[in-house]
């Protein structure tokens, strides 16, 4: 993952439909997520939960959240997360998006 300051830069007040890998909190595990516009309306999903949809992206939740401060990625990493997300073990980092990742608790790779 690179750093932010790398990330292209986008106009704060104008969203537009896209994946994105977000974090919850600091040191949490990057999750997908997405916003959505069909209709007409705004949504966002984050970690496979869809929220209210609304015809104003300011009042449709959490999308201006993934907006400002997650990584756009292609459909293609966005589906490979959401994926592993529906194959994530109970433990996984990813299952809990606002607990900090605890390194000492991973069990090893080797």
């Amino acid at each position: 993952m690179s750093n932010h300051k790398d990330w292209p830069s986008r106009p704060v007040s104008q969203p537009r439909p896209g994946y994105f890998l977000a974090r919850l909190i600091r040191n949490g595990p990057f999750i997908p997520a997405r916003i959505i516009h069909e209709g007409g309306l705004w949504s966002a999903e984050i970690n496979g939960e869809v929220f209210e949809a609304s015809a104003d992206p300011a009042m449709a939740p959490r999308v201006f959240t993934i907006w400002h401060s997650a990584q756009e990625i292609s459909e293609v990493e966005f589906d490979h997360r959401m994926k592993a997300l529906r194959a994530a073990r109970p433990g996984d980092p990813i299952r809990s998006p606002r607990e900090p990742i605890n390194l000492v608790a991973l069990p090893s790779i080797f």
